[in-house]
């Protein structure tokens, strides 16, 4: 407490003088690894005084967060999975679950997603579960550090009319392993195939799941998983290999990266067939393909692409990301940007969270939640770089060798042909130029030009740019 007397009577000190004892107290938190906060200011006879918390900064956990995302159809069942896998509750047949998940009002009306939904599954350093309904203030109290590993669940938009948020999903946020979601009921739709496609090009390692099999007979789900195998040999997989049991689970670890057949999981989230399974395998997958944080990328100078821009009471603006490279450290300055016209700014990181755990170091590969000062959160949007000083760019234009994502047809030469391009979680429209056809087997060299605003693009980046229905291509840029 300052301006309290020995006594306990709030008294109060000149003004300036409590700013002088806060620049003093978190010179002293920097020194020890601690965040200093500000939780109350009031005003005495002498003058204002404030309630200050001093919180010890736990080092960054060295494993990194493992991301996995929901693809598919719309209401093919990919939220009210997501939310039964997380909360270990039952759907009562009626999307109660997925409720868990929408973060619009026009989502709950409509019993479809629009945006990127998210549900976590914790767990302790011994590999302990940790409920999900156990309140903020216990989890702190018995985690000090925060858990060991973090599972995030992405669902995606399955909707057409979403489909380049649903892109954004796969693009942006670091994808550890990819979920085909495919309902027993409707089978496997447009939407579907081509996210499938996008996945097996970007290279991020591909699990299926049929839903709603408590409303199908066996022979509609034999024609689904029919369905299913077709899809997936057009990315490249030999055929589907239905996961059953336990060891069937760790036989599917062993082979993950080397095998051509997609595990196959039949499941229901009104009666549970399979959930448990599923949830080990994403579990037993993730400890697999995720090993320790690679310490040398923290050297790198910073790499930190904007997800989410959001504002919080008595504090600046808040961006949540993932560290593509480097290591934010607090009172460390860092540029921001592009902004409409193309400078950056410099701003201030003041406190660094993961998972809503405050901690001191983040590495490579995690998934953090910074506030900055030195910008205003009207001015911030997803899509920009938050990079050391004397690495800002900015570019309009860039090359990219490109290809259609099966199944697809070939593109005609054309002199202009407006296109939508993601690269990371940075979405705008563009024209595309390109002297040959672009298709399925070869690359093509094509000239983008931006039409919004300048970004931030490097050299090797992966690109996937949206031409039509039924029509995407992927790419790398070559230059920018």
């Amino acid at each position: 407490m300052l301006g309290v007397t020995d006594s306990g009577k709030m008294v109060g000190v000149p003004h300036n003088d409590l700013k002088a004892s806060m620049v003093t107290i978190k010179r002293m938190a920097q020194a020890n690894k601690a965040e200093v906060s500000m939780e109350k200011e009031w005003e005495g006879p002498g003058g204002h005084g404030a309630k200050v918390l001093v919180q010890t900064l736990p080092d960054a956990n060295p494993w990194r967060d493992v991301r996995v995302a929901f693809i598919g159809d719309a209401q093919s069942g990919k939220s009210s999975l997501a939310s039964v896998l997380s909360c270990m509750e039952l759907d009562d047949g009626r999307g109660r679950a997925r409720l868990e998940l929408f973060r619009h009002g026009h989502e709950i009306r409509s019993g479809r997603t629009s945006s990127i939904g998210s549900a976590t599954l914790h767990f302790s350093e011994s590999g302990e579960f940790i409920p999900p309904k156990e309140s903020r203030q216990q989890f702190n109290a018995k985690y000090k550090c925060g858990p060991a590993r973090v599972i995030t669940l992405f669902d995606l938009a399955g909707d057409p009319k979403y489909y380049k948020t649903a892109l954004t999903g796969l693009m942006g946020r670091e994808l550890d392993v990819v979920v085909l979601i495919v309902s027993a009921v409707t089978g496997v739709g447009v939407v579907a195939q081509e996210l499938l496609g996008v996945t097996s090009a970007l290279g991020i390692p591909i699990v299926a799941a049929i839903t709603k099999i408590d409303l199908c007979s066996e022979e509609i789900l034999q024609r689904t998983i029919g369905q299913v195998t077709e899809v997936a040999q057009q990315v490249g997989f030999d055929e589907i290999d239905l996961v059953t049991s336990m060891p069937e689970i760790r036989r599917l670890v062993e082979d993950f990266h080397h095998s051509r057949q997609l595990p196959l999981f039949c499941t229901s989230s009104v009666n549970g067939a399979d959930i448990p399974l599923l949830r080990s395998a994403l579990t037993s997958i993730a400890t697999a393909v995720v090993d320790e944080v690679d310490s040398s990328g923290c050297l790198k100078p910073l790499y930190l692409q904007v997800l989410e821009v959001f504002s919080v009471a008595d504090a600046g603006p808040i961006i949540g990301g993932v560290v593509r490279q480097g290591s934010p450290k607090i009172d460390q300055t860092f540029s921001i940007g592009p902004f409409e016209d193309g400078r950056f700014e410099k701003v201030v990181v003041k406190s660094t969270r993961r998972d809503g755990v405050p901690c001191y170091d983040v590495r490579q590969g995690q998934s953090v939640t910074l506030e900055i000062a030195g910008a205003t959160v009207s001015d911030l949007r997803q899509g920009m770089v938050l990079v050391e000083p004397g690495y800002e760019s900015a570019c309009t234009n860039f090359v990219a060798t490109v290809r259609l994502v099966p199944p697809a047809k070939d593109i005609l030469p054309v002199h202009a042909l407006q296109v939508v391009v993601v690269i990371g979680a940075m979405k705008q429209a563009a024209i595309l130029r390109t002297e040959s056809p672009i298709t399925e087997q070869g690359d093509s060299t094509a000239y983008f030009t931006l039409e919004s605003r300048p970004e931030h693009i490097r050299v090797e980046d992966k690109v996937v740019f949206k031409i039509k229905r039924g029509c995407t291509g992927f790419g790398q840029v070559l230059r920018a």
